[in-house]
């Protein structure tokens, strides 16, 4: 969805924006009744979703446009995507060849790096589109992590759209807030916009 591209099975997987492991709760945070529903996902190749579920990497709503920020910081604006072994975030580095092949890129557009998904937009085959309000979540999270670990400053945000106007956003803080807090749980939630998510 990311590189606009298809790849085989092995390295893409789908990743929650509400945790699956909240999925007790999804009915009463969200308003679906199944964990899995399209429109709680992103289907990703596997370095980019770790990367999102680590908080390096976010996406900004822009109108109807969801795209990438990178919040890597300077230190790590060229590490490149093949690059497990220095993953600033725990990574399985058991990745078999054939997948490590396919990782070592280059990508459409010239994509190497983590850095250079910095605003490139999803694609979509479908109308179907992501929660909004659990995008955003993720990302002011993330953003909170980022600012603090030193990677971004907060003027970074300075004209960036990262936020959610609806009641179901509402339910999404409200939610994460009475989760212990062991660590930085990302991958699950950024705010999106009202009834449109």
């Amino acid at each position: 969805m990311l590189l606009g591209e298809c790849f085989p099975y092995g390295p893409v997987c789908s990743v929650h924006l509400f945790k699956y492991v909240w999925r007790l709760h999804v009915k009463t945070v969200l308003g679906v009744v199944n964990i899995n529903n399209v429109k709680n996902g992103l289907l990703l190749l596997r370095p980019l979703a770790e990367a999102f579920d680590n908080g390096y990497l976010i996406f900004e709503c822009k109108g109807n446009t969801l795209v990438a920020r990178w919040l890597g910081g300077k230190q790590h604006d060229h590490l490149l995507i093949s690059d497990l072994s220095n993953y600033p975030w725990k990574s399985n580095e058991n990745v078999q060849q054939d997948q490590q092949v396919i990782l070592r890129g280059p990508f459409k557009g010239g994509v190497k790096c983590f850095k250079d998904l910095d605003g490139k937009a999803l694609t979509f085959k479908t109308d179907v589109r992501p929660y909004k309000r659990c995008l955003a979540f993720q990302a002011t999270q993330a953003i909170e992590m980022a600012v603090a670990e030193g990677r971004i400053n907060v003027d970074w945000c300075s004209g960036k759209n990262f936020s959610a106007h609806s009641p179901a956003a509402a339910n999404i803080e409200m939610y994460y807030s009475t989760i212990p807090k062991e660590g930085f749980i990302p991958n699950h939630a950024c705010l999106g916009d009202g009834d449109t998510d």
